[in-house]
Order: C-alpha cells, then sequence, then structure tokens
C-alpha cells in the first residue's frame, strides 16, 4: 500500500470520528465544569439519538404496513408518523437551542425529551406486542427508551421513568394482553 493510499484512508477514519463525535461526543467542545454547558450538550446528542430512534421506528412501522395485507390504519399510522416526527424534532431543536446558557430552558428540554422517547417507545410497543415475531422487539424498545433517558444521569428523571414503564406495561398486559376485562364476563371487581 502506498504513502499516498494510507494517507486517503487515515482521513476517512478521521472525518468519520470526528463526525461521530459531532453529533454523538457528550464532551465534545464543552466545559465539563458548567453544568448548563454540559446539560445542554446532552440535550444535542440525545436529540440526535432520537431523531434516529424516529428513523428506525418509522421503517418499523414501514415493515410492519408491508407484511399486513388490506389493513388501512396501518397505513394511516405510518404516514402519520412521518410528519410527527419531524415536527417534534424541530420541536425539541428549537427547544434546546432557545438559550443554551439558561439552565431551566435546558432542564425543560430535557424533560420534553425524555418524555418524548418514553411517549413514543410505549407507543410503537403497544403496536408491535400483538404480532408474532416484533414482540421481543417491542421489549427491547421499552428498555431502550430508559436507557437513553438514563444518559441524562439524572436520579429523579430516571427513577419516574422506569416507574412509569412498569405501570404502563402492567396497564398494557392487564388490558390488551391478558384481556383482562373478557376474564370477568363484565362482572364488577366485589362480583369477580
Amino acid at each position: 500500500m502506498a504513502k499516498k493510499d494510507r494517507v486517503r484512508l487515515w482521513n476517512i477514519k478521521t472525518l468519520g470520528k470526528n463526525i461521530f463525535a459531532k453529533f454523538f461526543g457528550f464532551e465534545q467542545g464543552v466545559d465539563i465544569t458548567n453544568d448548563t454547558a454540559v446539560l445542554y450538550r446532552r440535550n444535542v446528542v440525545i436529540k440526535n439519538i432520537i431523531f434516529l430512534s424516529n428513523m428506525m421506528y418509522s421503517i418499523i412501522l414501514l415493515i410492519l404496513s408491508l407484511s399486513v395485507e388490506g389493513q388501512v390504519s396501518d397505513w394511516v399510522i405510518t404516514v402519520i408518523a412521518f410528519p410527527l416526527t419531524y415536527v417534534i424534532n424541530k420541536m425539541l431543536k428549537k427547544l434546546i437551542n432557545m438559550d443554551p446558557n439558561d439552565k431551566t430552558k435546558q432542564s425543560v428540554a430535557m424533560y420534553v425529551a425524555a418524555f418524548y422517547i418514553f411517549f413514543s417507545s410505549v407507543l410503537i410497543y403497544a403496536r408491535l406486542y400483538q404480532k408474532e415475531y416484533f414482540e421481543t422487539g417491542a421489549y427491547i424498545l421499552m428498555y431502550y427508551a430508559v436507557v437513553v433517558i438514563s444518559l441524562y444521569q439524572e436520579k429523579k428523571l430516571l427513577s419516574s421513568s422506569f416507574q412509569a414503564l412498569l405501570a404502563i406495561l402492567t396497564a398494557i398486559h392487564l388490558i390488551w394482553t391478558y384481556n383482562f376485562h373478557g376474564l370477568v364476563n363484565g362482572q364488577s371487581i366485589i362480583e369477580f
């Protein structure tokens, strides 16, 4: 391999590392002693992760729509998901960049981003859990949301997210998965 080829290959590797660091590096260009700057950078990185998550959710919904024949509701959900994810990303970007030096605004952006990643994974979970081949992936998405939220390293946010995850999964299993209402045959709680 000639020296020119090695230099060219090295530049491609460096370029790839720089791009990854720019979009997903938590400490990229941040004074780590400034809490507001660190929170701002976390918001930016997690917004980029949410963008990739939205792309993956859209691909999953598209695959699901293609695999089901004749049901208009599957396509409606897929078509609505595209502009909705775009609007959410624009809103997050505007909220994060509104004032990078204001800790309160960055905290609000953190909670909005965490709520959105959690809410979107719950919706995708509710959409996928009935499908035979997607059930495991649906569970993985729920815990993926908790992992993304844990990147904030905020104890209160992570605790409340995990509690909400447990409550929502329990409700989904009682209502939809196990059809609890069908098991009681219309009886009241006391009669049951």
